[in-house]
């Protein structure tokens, strides 16, 4: 039996897979729009906690709750007494595929089990602090070709799993955050950081609701979740709605955006809560489809997670040592990909595996331009990174490869490099190729847009890109107007007033465009920025005689926090003459809270006269899906009365597969 040692076989092939898309960039990247309402960590222990009531205000929070029938025996907190503990029998397995089935690379699967022991540490207002440690615990790692993990490093690995860390709940039973202790391995701790999120049962706040809409966190990213009451009133259905952010190397990015988006998700979780809030247990199945708008090939992953409680207690020795050992502990970021950060130099030499980077760009030269070398190609594009955030001065040499061979098909790769790594000397080499007129200007236009995607460290690159702007290719001038949208979010932390400039330029600039081209991509850079600011210009775009420039106002409207974003996306929904501005809306519809756009997708299924239109509308609620008791008596009348025969069918045919529901 072949084995293989853990650093090559999960940080060069698992995590390889995870972190392809933050690193590559296609040559037509698509709107990068990012929502300023992240999810924050909880930096400093019985101090920063916010209550129940003040998140129910926030869009991380619970987002809507519904009292469509009384819910029985369904408790609205989790008992917090210091030093209650709970012993659960847990067991994750997850499968990763690279490529779509019929061209699939081979499968990984990562299999973990063992006894999960939490303990209420401390308890504050509105957030519990437990102590959490695993023991027995039993990995395993193969590949479809029957390669398996080195045994030393597995017992290295189950050694590093089994230290004790702290995780922060809300008392709905929400994940806030994990605490380890300094040191920890970081594949032990991506790997708790997964069985942790999975025992997410988050409860309604109050008595008697039966449906509830929260924001969570896993280890993918941040997503919108619906549970509702089972029909005997004892147990809790979950649904994942929708990813609004995904984890990349580099961070969070908003799902969509870039060259990155989640393509499917079928995700079912049944939960059996207790009297004391806490679960007896949890049942959860998903697969998700990362796919790339780009030719990289797409990531499945196909998951099951158990958890059994065995056994219920009191450990008062472990009473109070979350606040002990706080000044020993590392907050973690609950969506964020371990190992492959831009600063772990640990991990980036087990990417590099000490080939010189000139090797590496001799062998992407040598690549057949077709498909068939695409999986190969995301590997060297990843390693290319990894060796500029060693040897950052490598850039120019990446810089002259590309101005050597500019006509050549892997300087498209070597771009993306460029932008994985995320250096300042990466971001320099960008901006320069960007300014280079003698280049062709679709490597010109490539280049602003891995500008535009990079963590800015330089204000001057702002110029650079507003340089672009005011270039006569099309090509050049619509990816830095672009770009400029997506810097400002990036600029937001270590540079606000230049993100603020940003924003408050691109509202100049849209109301001085000379044609609709123009105000439409203006509107999708303003979408980039994040930024609330931007609602004056988006409302009045939305009322534009062009409907396409309606259509980008009311797509740059669905990451805004701001109370006239779902308003307006309801009204263009429901009342805008265009069925191209409509379907936006819908479009726009998917990442805001489902609670606030059924209405509007009800009415447009019952009144428009347009067949296609009633037809999205149709599809959207079907996304739903299994949230029976709020989508199915929608769909169940489309099927009954809807004018259209096709629409009536398509509308049967999505009851008949609910049917189990």
């Amino acid at each position: 039996m072949k084995t293989f040692r853990w650093s090559f076989f999960v940080v060069v092939v698992l995590l390889l897979a995870a972190a392809v898309w933050s690193a590559w960039s296609p040559s037509r990247p698509q709107v990068v729009s990012s929502s300023p309402s992240t999810r924050s960590e909880v930096v400093e222990p019985l101090r920063e906690a916010k209550s129940n009531e003040q998140r129910l205000s926030e869009t991380t929070g619970v987002l809507s709750q519904a009292k469509t029938k009384p819910a029985v025996g369904i408790p609205s907190k989790r008992a917090a007494r210091v030093g209650a503990q709970w012993l659960y029998d847990v067991s994750i397995s997850r499968t990763l595929t690279l490529g779509a089935d019929s061209e699939k690379q081979g499968d990984i699967t990562l299999n973990v089990a063992g006894l999960l022991n939490l303990t209420v540490a401390n308890v504050e207002e509105g957030m519990i602090h437990l102590h959490a440690v695993m023991d027995n615990v039993r990995f395993g790692g193969e590949s479809s070709g029957g390669t398996q993990a080195d045994p030393d490093v597995i017992r290295a690995l189950e050694k590093a799993i089994e230290v004790p860390f702290f995780v922060t709940i809300d008392t709905t039973g929400r994940v806030e955050a994990v605490h380890f202790r300094t040191g920890t391995d970081e594949m032990a701790r991506g790997l708790l950081k997964s069985v942790v999120t999975t025992g997410q049962m988050v409860l309604p706040t109050a008595a008697g609701i039966s449906s509830w809409e929260v924001e969570e966190t896993d280890s993918t990213g941040d997503y919108r979740a619906r549970y509702q009451v089972d029909a005997d009133g004892k147990r809790l259905q979950k649904t994942k709605l929708s990813y609004v952010r995904l984890a990349t190397a580099a961070g969070l990015v908003d799902s969509g955006a870039g060259v990155m988006r989640m393509d499917t998700i079928t995700f079912r979780g049944m939960y059996e809560p207790r009297s004391d809030g806490w679960p007896e247990t949890i049942n959860e199945s998903e697969e998700l489809t990362l796919a790339s708008s780009s030719k990289l090939p797409a990531l499945k992953t196909r998951g099951q997670a158990r958890w059994s409680l065995v056994s219920t207690g009191n450990n008062p020795a472990l009473v109070d040592t979350f606040q002990r050992e706080w000044s020993l502990l590392e907050t973690a970021e609950l969506a964020k990909i371990e190992g492959v950060t831009a600063t772990d130099k640990q991990h980036d030499l087990a990417l590099v595996g000490g080939e010189p980077l000139a090797v590496m760009l001799g062998s992407l030269a040598a690549l057949p331009a077709d498909e068939t070398a695409d999986a190969e190609r995301a590997g060297l594009m990843v390693r290319a990174s990894a060796a500029l955030r060693l040897e950052p001065k490598e850039a120019t040499r990446v810089g002259a490869e590309i101005r050597n061979n500019a006509a050549a098909p892997h300087v498209g790769t070597l771009l993306g490099a460029l932008g994985g790594a995320n250096t300042p000397e990466a971001q320099q080499t960008l901006a320069d190729l960007l300014k280079d007129t003698n280049l062709p200007a679709q490597v010109r236009a490539d280049a602003a847009a891995h500008l535009g995607q990079s963590t800015l460290t330089d204000k001057a690159h702002v110029e650079t890109l507003w340089d672009g702007v005011q270039d006569p290719d099309l090509d050049v001038h619509s990816q830095s107007l672009l770009a400029l949208g997506a810097s400002a979010q990036g600029l937001k932390t270590e540079h606000p007033e230049v993100a603020k400039s940003v924003t408050e330029k691109l509202m100049e600039y849209f109301a001085t465009a000379t044609t609709d081209e123009d105000r439409v991509l203006t509107l999708q850079a303003l979408g980039n920025t994040g930024d609330a600011a931007m609602v004056p210009t988006l409302e009045s775009a939305i009322v534009w005689p062009n409907e396409v420039v309606r259509a980008a106002a009311v797509m740059a409207f669905r990451f805004v926090q701001h109370p006239a974003a779902e308003p307006w996306i309801t009204t263009v929904m429901v009342h805008d003459e265009s069925n191209l501005v409509q379907k936006a809306a819908m479009a726009a519809g998917i990442f805001r809270p489902f609670s606030a756009m059924a209405m509007a997708l009800e009415a447009v299924l019952k009144q428009d006269p347009a067949a296609d239109v009633r037809h999205a509308a149709l599809q959207t609620l079907a996304a739903q899906l299994p949230n029976a008791v709020v989508v199915l008596p929608a769909i169940t009348w489309v099927a009954e009365n809807d004018a259209d025969e096709e629409i009536r069918l398509a509308a049967a045919q999505i009851l008949e597969g609910a049917a189990g529901l």
